[in-house]
């Protein structure tokens, strides 16, 4: 038995791009954003996606970082984007420490980071 292929994930990237147009629904829009073979359907699934939850769910889950990071500038949770500053590509760490404001994070990014920019783009936002 053959199971039916989501018009999202056709092999033909602009039916996949349409369908996801088409999709409202914040639970098909996170598993469309975790699971495109096309980063530009993934990209509006994500761009589409105003829940929360969803949105860590991708940040946190997603494979690609670009679509991980897209979802951090999205999310306004603090204790999720606290998570997110130990993500393991630097892109997606930083685009957290930019929405952050809890101090003690910023202060221990800014001392522990890998990355001296993500480093000082934490120390720039410590209020002293």
């Amino acid at each position: 038995m053959r199971l039916i292929n989501p018009a999202w994930n056709s092999s033909n990237p602009q039916k996949a791009f349409d369908a996801v147009n088409k999709i409202n629904e914040q639970a098909k829009l996170t598993r469309v954003a975790r699971e495109s073979k096309w980063f530009e359907v993934r990209k509006s699934a994500v761009e589409k996606l105003t829940d929360q939850i969803a949105l860590a769910l991708v940040a946190i889950d997603a494979n690609d970082p670009k679509i991980r990071k897209i979802a951090v500038e999205k999310l306004n949770d603090p204790k999720i984007l606290v998570y997110i500053v130990n993500d393991v590509d630097s892109d997606v760490r930083e685009a957290a420490v930019r929405r952050l404001t809890n101090q003690a994070v910023l202060t221990y990014v800014a001392e522990k980071d890998d990355d001296c920019r993500i480093r000082e783009i934490a120390n720039e936002k410590l209020t002293n």
